[in-house]
């Protein structure tokens, strides 16, 4: 493997070097055909650059792709994107890239709310500690997906990367008004209007709408959506050099959201993968409230350009669950909570015309969740009802900056810094309990510098090469032992080496990088669950009782808090990815990426000290070498698109897309609820397709679309639960729909 990450470092330095001259001439030659591939311009680095001179490893979707294929959250953004994987839990949507993720049972934890990913989201600019729901992305302009740590750039630390969300701006040139409507299987009814109105010269207005609901796609109508939102940008821009930008929207959903299925080896082990006989009865669906206010204040003055980006939500939600445990209970649950979030983001830039690129940023979050659950155990024999108050405090301040110096010409030294301030207030409270309840505080501080040191290397016009070191961590602020005791931040040394390239007169794109991430202190997951009821399990172990006492640790079933069930283990990650993009004739166009990821963990032992259970065994408590969750070695993705000219009555557009992906686990734990999940918890290679097939009027006034996703109609599995015999999620099935798109 060592070998193959040597050799691919080699390659793609070799292509930029090679290919980049002996190309140059059959590049000139073909320069003259109108059929090239399109310039795309990004602010990954906050600034507006073209894809292929930015020396960051990354992907980008436009949003009139996204709105053809009728991709609506970022779980179907992320479809075709390598190496990304996103784990859809009751806590949000999980984003890893290249196998940078986190393992830890959604909703377990005594905190409340998200924890802060390891691939960060922003929306136009905005930092969120939350993980998105998917629902609120339309009127978008582009995704960008930025591999590895954007330490010295971006308010977040994420060490696997940065999904960032660009909203279409207000336009002061043009009227200009576009609808969308898609009906599909599943009752989908889906609808978005966008209205942007110059008012004069210096103001306009862009006033978008969204409407997306659809039955559960698990047969109990669990996995439904009925989300509407409102979205209303103002821009009052007196002159090229200041502009006042000033956004609010509301979002609202009411459905019952994630749902889970019996687990399963393979799917040919089950008539109906998507079949549940849980009772969801009792549950009602989950309702929430967002509204979302930020803005966008740029002055230029010459020598630098300055940013203000300041931003404030407040969240509410209501939420009752049902649960059929492996004792014969049930567990009814209902939570009420509330939140906030506010942040500004402060930066500098120098002139769009200078050689010299400099960036100084200071970042500062504060956010809040609150969370009042009760929970009733039935049958009413044994009846027992808990009441817990949750409340999770976070606050992040980070000043950073970020430099590219030109050499020469064509050489560039790359420079940046970052200092972050980092400080979660996490307690469980309860109110009422039956005996299994307990209280914890926690309190955890953390600080850390962090750098970046790069080079950039114009080969020609049209190649490059690219390498950097980057530091940064990570504070998984729920992280915490079950004596409540603080586990250490996680630190990440991410190398990255890659080239950009355009040949054959802008028709061939062929992007290449080989990474290796050191990751230390990574947060595990490993505690198993006993063979014993489930009221035992969480019986609280007193380190300080005395033999006789309650609560000694020896006659206590379940785990000891000084050991806890959440490891810190160190994390080795390498491998490459190649892109390649060919209009191969006017009406053909292939991207295909192939990506290959080796990683393993260090030595971690596990000390489990469980009573009476027969998986507490050695081998089950040392995960030294072993392969981390959600880690494929091999992900390929393919799309092909073909134009159908029909002369002056339009073309129709046929795309093929795939995606497949080799073996890996979802899971870290043996048992769960009494039950051995060895072998349930291991996703079987596989490939998920899609089809598409568009017509585009002459004029380009509007578009007809026909698409059937994940064809073969395969469930891939997600996430395993933390309790319960419904412990599986698995992705959509196959899903068919129209579009009707109309622009003025």
């Amino acid at each position: 493997m060592r070998k193959l990450f040597i050799f691919t470092l080699f390659v793609a330095v070799c292509l930029g070097i090679i290919t980049g001259d002996a190309l140059v001439i059959y590049a000139q030659d073909t320069a003259s055909e109108e059929f090239t591939l399109e310039e795309v311009m990004v602010t990954a680095q906050k600034r507006e650059e073209n894809q292929q001179k930015v020396g960051i490893a990354m992907e980008v979707i436009t949003g009139d792709q996204l709105k053809e294929l009728g991709r609506t959250d970022v779980d179907q953004i992320l479809q075709n994107v390598s190496t990304a994987l996103v784990q859809r839990t009751a806590d949000g949507l999980r984003i890893g890239l290249r196998g940078v993720t986190y393992d830890t049972p959604a909703g377990y934890g005594d905190g409340v709310g998200a924890t802060p990913g390891t691939v960060s989201i922003n929306v136009d600019g905005v930092f969120t500690q939350r993980n998105p729901t998917g629902t609120g992305l339309y009127d978008i302009e582009r995704v960008e997906v930025l591999y590895g740590p954007q330490t010295t750039t971006y308010a977040s630390n994420a060490p696997g990367g940065i999904v960032n969300i660009e909203i279409a701006r207000p336009k002061l040139d043009k009227y200009e008004f576009s609808g969308a409507l898609e009906l599909g299987n599943y009752s989908l009814r889906h609808g978005e209007v966008v209205v942007n109105a110059p008012i004069g010269s210096m103001f306009a207005l862009r006033v978008s709408g969204n409407m997306n609901k659809h039955d559960g796609y698990v047969s109990n109508g669990a996995d439904d959506e009925d989300s509407k939102s409102g979205r209303l940008r103002a821009l009052f821009q007196p002159n090229e050099k200041l502009s006042f930008l000033i956004t609010g929207e509301i979002v609202k959903d009411s459905n019952l959201n994630y749902g889970s299925v019996r687990a399963f080896k393979n799917q040919d082990d089950v008539d109906d993968p998507w079949y549940s006989d849980e009772d969801l009865s009792r549950r009602k669906p989950t309702d929430t409230e967002k509204k979302k206010y930020w803005g966008n204040f740029s002055a230029d003055f010459g020598l630098a350009s300055l940013v203000l980006i300041p931003s404030k939500t407040d969240e509410t939600y209501h939420r009752t669950s049902s649960t059929l445990r492996t004792d014969g209970t049930i567990s009814v649950s209902t939570s009420d909570g509330d939140g906030y979030e506010r942040g500004i983001e402060a930066r500098l830039t120098s002139p769009e015309d200078s050689k010299f690129k400099w960036l100084l940023v200071y970042n500062y979050y504060k956010g809040e969740t609150f969370r009042l659950q009760r929970t009733v155990y039935e049958p009413i024999t044994g009846f027992i009802d808990d009441i817990t108050e949750m409340r999770l405090l976070l606050n992040n301040k980070a000043f950073l900056g970020d430099i590219t110096y030109p050499i020469t010409d064509r050489f560039r030294a790359l420079a940046g810094a970052r200092y972050s301030s980092d400080r979660a207030i996490s307690s469980r409270t309860t109110i009422q309990t039956s005996g299994m309840g307990r209280d914890t505080y926690s309190d955890m501080d953390y600080s850390s510098p962090n750098y970046k040191v790069g080079v950039e290397y114009d080969v020609s016009e049209n190649s490059m090469l690219y390498g950097t070191f980057t530091t940064s961590y990570r504070v998984e602020q729920e992280a915490m032992a079950w004596d409540g005791s603080t586990l250490p931040a996680q630190k990440m040394n991410a190398y990255t080496a890659g080239t950009k390239n355009r040949f054959m007169g802008n028709k061939l794109q062929l992007n290449a990088s080989a990474f290796y991430y050191d990751y230390k202190n990574r947060v595990f997951q490993a505690m198993q669950f006993p063979t014993v009821s489930m009221s035992n399990n969480f019986a609280y172990c007193d380190p300080d009782a005395e033999p006789g006492e309650p609560n000694y640790a020896a006659d206590c079933r379940g785990f000891r808090p000084d050991e806890g069930g959440r490891v810190p283990g160190n994390l080795t990650m390498k491998g490459a990815d190649i892109q390649t993009s060919w209009i191969m004739t006017p009406k053909d166009k292939i991207d295909v990426s192939v990506s290959y990821l080796d990683s393993w963990i260090g030595r971690m032992i596990a000390n489990f000290e469980f009573k009476d259970q027969p998986y507490a065994s050695p081998e089950n408590a040392d995960f030294s070498n072993r392969a981390p969750t959600f880690s494929p070695k091999w992900t390929v993705t393919l799309n092909y698109n073909h134009n159908f000219t029909l002369g002056n009555a339009g073309v129709i557009t046929a795309r093929f897309d795939t995606k497949y992906q080799s073996s890996y686990e979802i899971d870290w734990w043996e048992e769960r609820g009494g039950v051995d999940q060895r072998g349930y918890k291991t996703q079987e290679p596989h490939r998920i397709d899609n089809f598409t097939m568009i017509y585009a009027n002459p004029g380009g006034k509007w578009t007809l679309s026909g698409y059937v996703k994940n064809i073969l109609n395969y469930a891939e599995k997600r996430f395993m639960n933390a309790m319960g015999v419904y412990n599986m999620s698995i992705g959509p099935p196959r899903t068919f729909g129209g579009i009707l798109s109309v622009r003025y």
